[in-house]
């Protein structure tokens, strides 16, 4: 368990004390079995599917599948409508996005909401949930490793904020009865998960081998997956890459990241715009969450989509240097 919850967000004090997780080993247990053990074995039996040469098109074809709808889940629907109202949807893909957003096991909705707006608020600086310069509680992290270590993977057994009825911060979601009632209902979607793949599974190859294969290959090792890429975004755009553009953190980009990562690797293109709906803002960056909200848009899915930043917007936040910096990794940190 965590602290008493407090009344507001405002007050830092009590909401880092309340963010303090308190469970025992048990609970740790289980989270780390969810967050780590059960989808690295489902990885081992994928990779041992494949030295053994009995990866088939369709498994391929699934995994890529759920790959796809995970990334639309998270960066257009968790990330860039739930947590900043990039755009505007009709209410059937707003659900869609809700639902696939849950199946991403990355905790409940308004929690992932509340937790991304927080790290907005005080991205690399205390009250930060996955800095790798600095602890909730604003300890310095000086050590490069432990920083990855703390930001990749370690937060999630130390500390997650409070979702707190009515307050500001999240009360436009909280308003909705659509989300309301998935958010309540997070396990149903988490193990739906894992039950769409497997049946999928099993009517593909007609047996309950085929149902496991479709569990490891749509489920457990696409998990796996999906969580150490957003937990890249999360550790590494923060210490390595390029930083175009002014923003009050540590954020950078990584070119690479950001083609295979739905755009999520343009770090701090996102930190210096955090509402624009695209990523890729310069010449050469290809976001493909943002062609699928353009694609949503065509085909009458989504309603309107906030103004871009405008070429005057970015050349007043340009850092001078910005276009003489390679994109991608290697770079190190600049201040």
């Amino acid at each position: 368990m965590a602290g008493e919850t407090p009344s507001t967000y405002a007050d830092q004090a009590p909401l880092i004390e309340a963010s303090r997780f308190r469970y025992g080993p048990l609970w740790h247990l289980q989270d780390f079995g969810k967050n780590f053990a059960a989808p690295f074995v489902g990885f081992l039996l994928m990779l041992l599917d494949i030295v053994q040469g009995r990866a088939g098109g369709f498994d391929w074809a699934l995994l890529g599948l759920f790959i796809v709808l995970s990334g639309i889940g998270l960066t257009v629907g968790l990330h860039r409508l739930f947590s900043h109202g990039a755009f505007v949807p009709t209410r059937g893909f707003k659900i869609a996005l809700a639902v696939l957003g849950s199946m991403v096991w990355q905790r409940p909705l308004f929690l992932w909401v509340v937790r991304h707006r927080l790290h907005h608020a005080h991205t690399d600086r205390r009250g930060d949930y996955h800095s790798p310069h600095v602890t909730n509680d604003g300890q310095r992290i000086r050590n490069r490793f432990l920083g990855w270590l703390h930001a990749h993977y370690v937060w999630l057994h130390r500390y997650d904020p409070p979702v707190i009825e009515g307050a500001p911060l999240i009360r436009d979601l909280q308003q909705d009865p659509d989300l309301r009632w998935i958010d309540a209902n997070y396990y149903l979607f988490f193990w739906l998960s894992l039950a769409v793949p497997a049946a999928m599974g099993l009517a593909w190859y007609g047996s309950v081998e085929g149902a496991f294969r479709g569990m490891v290959w749509g489920g457990l090792a696409r998990i796996f997956l999906f969580f150490h890429l957003t937990w890249t975004i999360n550790s590494v755009t923060h210490m390595l890459g390029r930083k175009a553009y002014l923003s009050r953190d540590e954020s950078r980009n990584i070119g690479i990241l950001g083609w295979v990562f739905f755009g999520e690797g343009y770090h701090n293109n996102h930190h210096a715009f955090p509402a624009s709906a695209c990523l890729s803002l310069d010449r050469g960056q290809f976001d493909i969450g943002w062609q699928i909200i353009r694609l949503a848009k065509a085909i009458g899915l989504v309603r309107s989509i906030r103004p871009l930043p405008s070429e005057r917007q970015k050349a007043m936040k340009r850092l001078p240097d910005a276009q003489k910096l390679p994109d991608g990794l290697g770079e190190g940190a600049r201040d």
